[in-house]
């Protein structure tokens, strides 16, 4: 039996995510992680009120990053891949701190587009669920941004990016319009290609799914979110803490997550959602281990 080990590293708007899978490359290949972290450094309050990422942060984002380079040589990793979103394409340091990370820790740091970011998430991801048509829509939430990705019948993809996001919205910096150019276009896909099924992803819908308690195979209703929001605005912070078991940086933007979820499906006239649980960081494991495969068997 092969097996390859390949890590993710996933910095975000909200948070820093860490993840090493072992690769079973069986037909079809199993994935297993070996190691998943998430440091909560929200990278987002800084760049969408100041444009910038402080020194104070990314000395966070250094230390971090190093931590993994660590661990990855403690399971001795076939590969890695280190990428950036939305927080940082806007930062107007980035090229600075993608230089620093390098010079302080080894680790080449890849500054990835929206369309990008759906790509790896989505294209990399086995999904058997499909519309009724054969289409099937992604909603990516992130604390930055929201990337749709639409893979209609006839196979044409088309993805955008939205800057909208949990943590724009907790600090009241989403641009005028967005939010409706967003359930717009969402809108008008689901006109033109009616029966598509919807795919949600992100840290804060896998958590509202929890806490709905719905099996992994069946899908999250709208009236079942609406329930779940309606007990979130019901709790302060600190009960929501403790009554849902939510880590202090999640208890306040999951109400933004719910909040934007349901006027996507409200205006989208989207009944149901169905939640994979594969994020970036997923898509970045699979992503390596085609490339490996691919470049092994040149």
């Amino acid at each position: 039996m092969s097996i390859t080990r390949f890590a993710a590293i996933d910095i975000g708007s909200s948070s820093i995510k860490f993840l090493i899978s072992h690769v079973i490359e069986t037909n079809p290949p199993v994935f297993i992680k070996a190691a998943d972290m998430r440091i909560p450094i929200r990278l987002g309050d800084d760049v969408f009120t100041m444009h910038n990422i402080s020194e104070e942060k990314i000395r966070q984002i250094i230390i971090s990053v190093a931590a993994f380079k660590n661990i990855m040589q403690v399971f001795a990793v076939d590969g890695y891949k280190a990428c950036a979103t939305a927080a940082m394409r806007e930062a107007i340091n980035s090229k600075y701190i993608v230089n620093k990370v390098f010079n302080d820790t080894g680790i080449h740091l890849e500054i990835i587009s929206g369309s990008q970011e759906a790509e790896i998430i989505y294209l990399n991801n086995a999904v058997n669920i499909k519309g009724k048509n054969g289409s099937y829509m992604f909603i990516d939430v992130g604390g930055g941004s929201t990337e749709i990705t639409l893979f209609p019948w006839d196979k044409v993809k088309i993805s955008e990016t939205f800057k909208t996001g949990t943590v724009r919205m907790l600090n009241n910096n989403v641009p005028a319009g967005e939010t409706d150019k967003l359930t717009e276009r969402i809108g008008r896909f689901m006109k033109k290609y009616p029966g598509t099924e919807i795919m949600a992803s992100g840290g804060n819908i896998n958590r509202l799914f929890s806490i709905a308690g719905i099996k992994e195979d069946r899908p999250l209703t709208y009236i079942n979110l609406q329930k779940i929001y309606k007990n979130l605005l019901e709790l302060n912070y600190e009960e929501r803490v403790i009554k849902f078991r939510l880590t202090p940086d999640r208890a306040d933007v999951i109400v933004q997550a719910a909040s934007l979820f349901l006027h996507i499906m409200k205006y989208g006239k989207i009944k149901r959602l169905f939640v994979p649980k594969a994020g970036l960081s997923e898509g970045i494991i699979r992503q390596l281990y085609l490339d490996h495969r691919q470049n092994r068997h040149k």
